[in-house]
């Protein structure tokens, strides 16, 4: 009933209850109103595939944030739509999907590994389903099989997927049971369909956006991947930079842009090698090891030239004015990151003078 106050739709509640959830669990899956509202299913959030990362993300087209993490309220959302469309318990659907979504998440870091293995457990899985489990041939899966043993149970969380999908595991063998009831058949399909959507690059909302590796960040593009996505600090922005001196992140600004908060961590300035762009991870610099460059510490290679990125300091994308008299391409004296750069330009050089 707490739910139901904030206006949330009766389905979203029932859900809710049916999983046990607290009053406070349950509003960080639904979200606030408008990601829930009416029917259950409509959310701002999205889901795209990133050719270059391998991996999914989510994009939020309210406020443009940008996650890897599956956000709650799109979890809610398939539990109640895998429950009604496989006639499982929703228990049942969050449990499979979980289950599913640790395979993901604890091997990102390999991904052709994940998804030789994600195409064969689809087959597994979607050998029995196809055939209604008729076939005595399906049922059982040796782990001490060259390719499962290689390309399946290598991976973590993969043994652990066949035993959420109905599979008992004894005597170094995996078997599915030829009198497995209709509840358990029905999970078994819901497994095999999600399968094989997350292989064919389709998402777990069986609707996920291509995104090929050209694209824009936050604009149909992946979002840099780093330690510190999704951290304080750093839950809005989407390109995060690690000093090359001193190894922290580099703060743009975007999360105070973005939440308002007066809190929240000041952007700071940038400073990228054009030397050495073509290398793996480039070089950047944060402000402070900036300045230490500047007063003579040997940071980088001798010679080599910066260019200055400012802190964000507007929602939507920034026209660059760059000049020799300019390098943050901004119009100077025109926001709070264009003072910035004045004052700590004055502060290092004197200029321009007051």
């Amino acid at each position: 009933m707490a739910v139901q106050t904030h206006g949330v739709a009766s389905d979203v509640s029932q859900a809710c209850a049916l999983l046990r959830l607290t009053s406070i669990e349950a509003l960080e899956y639904v979200g606030g109103s408008a990601e829930m509202q009416g029917t259950g299913f409509r959310s701002p959030w999205r889901e795209f595939w990133s050719q270059k990362y391998e991996r999914y993300y989510y994009c939020n087209d309210t406020t443009g944030y940008n996650s890897w993490t599956i956000p709650k309220p799109v979890q809610l959302r398939e539990w109640m739509m895998d429950a009604e469309l496989y006639t499982v318990d929703i228990q049942v659907a969050r449990a499979l999907f979980r289950s599913m979504q640790q395979l993901l998440d604890t091997n990102w870091a390999v991904p052709r590994e994940l998804w030789s293995c994600v195409a064969l457990l689809a087959k597994i899985v979607g050998n029995i389903s196809g055939c209604g489990n008729s076939n005595p041939k399906f049922r059982t899966v040796k782990a001490d099989n060259a390719a499962i043993r290689d390309k399946v149970l290598a991976l973590d969380g993969a043994g652990e997927l066949l035993l959420a999908a109905g599979f008992t595991f004894y005597g170094g063998v995996y078997t599915f049971a030829a009198a497995a009831p209709a509840m358990m058949m029905h999970a078994l399909v819901l497994v095999a369909a999600k399968l094989q959507q997350l292989h064919d690059k389709r998402g777990f909302t069986g609707g996920a956006t291509f995104v090929k590796d050209d694209a824009v960040p936050g604009q149909q593009g992946a979002p840099q991947q780093t330690a510190w996505h999704g951290t304080p600090g750093f839950r809005w922005q989407t390109n995060i930079y690690e000093c090359s001196s001193c190894q922290q992140p580099i703060n743009d600004g975007s999360e105070r842009l973005f939440s308002r908060s007066h809190d929240a961590p000041v952007g700071q300035f940038r400073y990228e090698c054009t030397q050495c762009l073509d290398s793996q991870h480039g070089y950047h610099l944060c402000e402070g090891c900036w300045d230490k460059l500047q007063s003579g510490q040997h940071l980088h290679t001798a010679g080599h030239t910066f260019r200055t990125h400012h802190p964000r300091a507007s929602r939507h994308g920034m026209n660059s004015q760059e000049t020799e008299s300019n390098p943050w391409g901004v119009a100077l004296g025109q926001g709070g990151s264009a003072t910035r750069a004045l004052a700590r330009l004055h502060g290092r050089t004197g200029w321009p003078g007051s």
